[in-house]
C-alpha cells in the first residue's frame, strides 16, 4: 500500500510542476524559455532573460564598469504577462552596487526598476522587439511605492530579443 501512496504523491508532484507549462502552451503564447536580450544603447550589451510559465522572469547580466567605478548589477527578478496575441509586458527589479573609496567595491547604492513591453515578430516567433524603461531609486527608498520619486529615469530604450534554441551537440 505504501508503494501506491508514493506513486500517487509523485504523480501529484509531476502534475503540479507541468501544469503551468501546459496552461501557457494552451494559451498559445510562445514565449516561455530563455532569451538573449541586446540592449541597444551607445555601447550595446547583452542580458540573459528566462520567462517562466508561471509569469515570473529571471535576468542575469555580467558585471559592467560604468563611469569608471566598480558598478555591478545584481540578478534581476520580476513578473511578465501576455498583452495581446503576440505582446508581453513585464516588470523586474534589481540592485546596483558601486565602488566607494571609503566602503570599497560592492556597496549597495540603488534599485533599478525595469518596465518593458515586447512584441513577438509574426514572421519569426523566436525574435521580439521591445521598449525598455528604467527608474533608478536610491538605497533607502522604496521602489515599489507609487509615491516614491526615482532619482533618474532612462527610456525608452530599444531592445532586441532572440530565443535561445535547443542545439544538439556535434556527433562524434
Amino acid at each position: 500500500m505504501k508503494r501506491y501512496h508514493f506513486l500517487g504523491w509523485m504523480l501529484a508532484v509531476l502534475m503540479s510542476v507541468s501544469g503551468p507549462a501546459l496552461a501557457a502552451g494552451e494559451q498559445g503564447h510562445p514565449v516561455v524559455g530563455t532569451w538573449l536580450i541586446t540592449v541597444m544603447v551607445a555601447e550595446p550589451y547583452d542580458i540573459l532573460m528566462t520567462l517562466h510559465s508561471d509569469g515570473t522572469v529571471l535576468l542575469s547580466q555580467s558585471t559592467a564598469d560604468f563611469a569608471g567605478g566598480c558598478t555591478a548589477a545584481s540578478t534581476r527578478q520580476g513578473v511578465w504577462e501576455k498583452d495581446g496575441p503576440l505582446g508581453l509586458i513585464g516588470t523586474h527589479l534589481g540592485f546596483v552596487y558601486q565602488a566607494d573609496p571609503e566602503v570599497g567595491c560592492g556597496a549597495f547604492v540603488a534599485y533599478q526598476l525595469f518596465r518593458w513591453t515586447a512584441q513577438i515578430r509574426r514572421d519569426d516567433p523566436d525574435t521580439a522587439d521591445a521598449r525598455l524603461y528604467v527608474d533608478v531609486y536610491p538605497a533607502g527608498s522604496d521602489p515599489l511605492d507609487p509615491m516614491s520619486m526615482p532619482a533618474m529615469q532612462v527610456g525608452p530604450v530599444d531592445v532586441l530579443a532572440r530565443r535561445i534554441p535547443l542545439m544538439a551537440p556535434p556527433e562524434e
